[in-house]
């Protein structure tokens, strides 16, 4: 870096305009990669954040059917504490159903 550079007073004009169009040329060439790159590293972000919460999601499904399963359970339990006969399953199962099915229908008594 010890070279000074001086301005060539010899180029043309023809000259100059044909070095500003290969660097502006050089530069959006450079700019489209480093924005492409930029978005490949976005993309695979916003990837792993769309598994996290796909897995978040499975996560949460299986609670909602281990609460089901245990309140299937409970109502068949206490059915079977109340009365000394043994209850069929498939009606506490059709009970449940039948309120789930009013409660998510947002219908009102």
């Amino acid at each position: 870096m010890s070279e000074i550079l001086q301005p060539k007073q010899e180029r043309s004009l023809g000259e100059l305009l044909g070095d500003l169009t290969r660097e502006i040329t050089t530069l959006v060439r450079q700019e489209m990669a480093l924005a492409k790159a930029e978005m490949s590293q976005k993309a695979a972000k916003v990837g792993k954040d769309v598994g996290f919460i796909a897995a978040g999601g499975l996560v949460a499904y299986a609670g909602l059917l281990a609460l089901v399963a245990a309140l299937i359970l409970g109502l068949w339990w206490q059915r079977l504490a109340c009365r000394r006969g043994r209850p069929p399953c498939w009606w506490v199962c059709l009970s449940l159903r039948v309120v789930a099915s009013w409660c998510g229908t947002g219908s009102t008594p």
